[in-house]
């Protein structure tokens, strides 16, 4: 009796990611799926291994055969690759019955296009079920709700207008922080598919759902598109502002054109990240239907900024201690360092000095306390300098806004802050 082939899929087997997607995804990003980086399924790999040393026959299904092969060769594993490049539903099992004829055969590969192939090898569908619950959670993971907290500065402007005791400004406003939730997820997402490649090199980003392919492009750039659409729809039905509507618009286009592009020219995607944020103070304004305060921009777009820096910088160190010489598709070289952190600097000071100013200038005709204003610069000034001394040690890995909400020291300078305004008032 002739030994039971070991049959595998290439897409959702040997690799969990679906190439082919990946392929047509690569139009716009330039960014091919390369074997070394797709995230081979260990258990397929084992599997295979397993078979190989019983003597079995291995075939490897795939519509594109030469990333097949180095994938093969990636796994150390021998098998025939069969071509089913064009083919659909029954075609791809008549395929593979010419070649291994009517015999049993052993399958591994989750994806829906081999249904017909797994029933052919007796594998039970349950197999369909798993990946549709895998999905769905690598799809929450991307709408990345822990970073819904930087929305929060959509309520900066109701609470520096002192309107928080106003029920109608405040429903607008939070009506505001859930669009705003839409959109920026729907903008993580299409970060994530231009990102792809880079991701799977990056020693934590290559566990996001897309990198681990945990999640089909597919399903992700439908999900961005329902989210943004959902999003911009609500934005015109929840608030009746057309300034709110243009500065979400605005949001996006300014967030998608930093995804694919201005991500990549260095110091420009600093000022970019500090416009994002502000952008969003100026929405929270605009919802309920006041004017931003320069000031309060000016503030917002200074500290961010510096932020913005603190985040590249700690990259870069995180850079050094892994023998990189900088960091891929941002162009930043090790050399960038001292730049970003005299940039950081800069804008920092700027902030403060803001702050300080607005308090001899404006405050006094809002505040009962104006001076207490002032010396909000100084807990803010040592946040900023707690944030870079982080970061310039390599002791942040992600988003600064991020690493402070486990930052106790962080937690205790806030409260110092919100003392400060909070005794400015009558």
């Amino acid at each position: 009796m002739a030994a039971k082939p070991f049959v595998m899929a290439l897409d959702r087997g040997l690799t969990r990611a679906a190439t082919q997607q990946e392929l047509w995804l690569a139009r716009f990003t330039g960014a091919a799926p390369e074997a070394g980086e797709l995230p081979l399924d260990s258990k397929v790999v084992t599997l295979a291994q397993q078979a190989a040393s019983q003597g079995r026959p291995l075939y490897l299904l795939a519509e594109n055969p030469h990333l097949a092969r180095a994938l093969l060769e990636r796994a150390q594993l021998d098998a025939c690759v069969i071509d089913l490049n064009g083919l659909r539903g029954d075609s791809r099992l008549k395929s593979l019955r010419r070649l291994i004829g009517d015999d049993a055969f052993e399958f591994a590969g989750a994806a829906p296009l081999d249904q017909p192939i797994r029933r052919a090898a007796g594998v039970d569908d349950p197999v369909t079920r798993l990946l549709r619950v895998d999905t769905v959670l690598g799809l929450w993971r991307s709408l990345r709700p822990h970073h819904w907290i930087k929305n929060l500065l959509i309520f900066l402007p109701l609470l520096a207008a002192q309107k928080w005791q106003e029920s109608s400004a405040l429903a607008q406003a939070s009506a505001a922080f859930g669009v705003f939730c839409l959109t920026c997820s729907a903008i993580y997402i299409v970060n994530d598919l231009f990102d792809l490649r880079d991701d799977r090199r990056h020693p934590h980003k290559r566990y996001r759902p897309l990198a681990a392919g945990q999640l089909k492009p597919a399903t992700a750039l439908l999900a961005a598109l329902l989210l943004l659409g959902t999003g911009i729809a609500l934005a015109g039905l929840w608030i009746p502002s057309g300034h709110f509507l243009a500065l979400t618009l605005t949001y996006a286009v300014v967030a998608l054109l930093y995804s694919r592009w201005l991500k990549t020219l260095r110091f420009i995607d600093l000022f970019s990240l500090g416009a994002l944020y502000t952008l969003r103070v100026a929405a929270g304004a605009a919802a309920i239907h006041i004017w931003p305060s320069f000031w309060l921009l000016a503030l917002c777009l200074c500290l961010f900024t510096s932020l913005a820096c603190a985040k590249r910088a700690a990259e870069l160190v995180q850079a050094q201690k892994n023998g990189l010489q900088g960091i891929s598709r941002r162009r930043y070289q090790l050399q960038d360092l001292k730049a970003i952190r005299a940039l950081g600097a800069l804008t920092a000071t700027g902030a403060c000095a803001v702050l300080i100013i607005y308090t001899s200038e404006k405050a006094p005709k809002l505040y009962a306390n104006p001076y207490a204003v002032g010396l909000a610069a100084l807990p803010l000034m040592l946040w900023v300098v707690h944030i870079w001394q982080k970061a310039t040690a390599g002791q942040i890995r992600e988003d600064p806004v991020l690493f402070a909400l486990r930052d106790a020291k962080s937690w205790l300078l806030l409260a110092v802050l919100l003392l400060m305004f909070v005794l400015a008032q009558p």
